[in-house]
């Protein structure tokens, strides 16, 4: 878990699941404030993870890989568990779905000795600083991503100001 000084956000990965937090106040009314906990957490969608397995089982055996696979329901009944309210969803990463499939088709340990995998690195580096690339992920991450957004608040009681 780490914490950027120049940013209110609050980054862990647990488990598999990125989590993203942001605590933050809201103003009521001129007397008042509401304390919120902001929440981003992503996993991979389980069809990609299944997908992976599929093809190989170096994905979930690689150092640092992935342990277990969450449908985002259980993933929100997990949140409200801990007191957070999943408040919306989104799908990213739909380019990094073939990426990871062509690693697991290599074979984790030696993914990167495959001129393949190591050419659609360079495309996928390449496609983070186009906005025409932006445009087409934003579209395919409805047909095909690699992982699910689920967006939570967690909302404490509203605070008077000091006069």
């Amino acid at each position: 878990m780490g914490f950027n000084r120049s940013s209110p956000f609050l980054t862990s990965n647990v488990s598999g699941a990125h989590v993203s937090i942001c605590a933050s106040t809201r103003s009521v009314n001129a007397t008042a404030t509401l304390n919120v906990l902001l929440a981003a957490v992503t996993i991979p969608t389980a069809t990609s993870e299944h997908l992976y397995l599929r093809v190989g089982d170096d994905y979930f055996e690689s150092p640092g890989g992935h342990i277990r696979i969450f449908s985002p329901q259980e993933l929100a009944q997990g949140l409200a568990r801990a007191g957070l309210a999943t408040t919306g969803v989104g799908f990213a990463h739909a380019l990094h779905t073939p990426y990871w499939l062509l690693r697991s088709v290599a074979g984790l340990p030696r993914a990167d000795e495959s001129a393949l995998v190591r050419a659609y690195r360079r495309f996928l580096i390449n496609a983070t600083v186009s906005p025409a690339m932006a445009r087409l992920e934003r579209v395919l991450d409805y047909v095909c991503p690699k992982s699910v957004i689920l967006y939570a608040e967690k909302r404490g009681a509203a605070s008077a100001r000091a006069a």
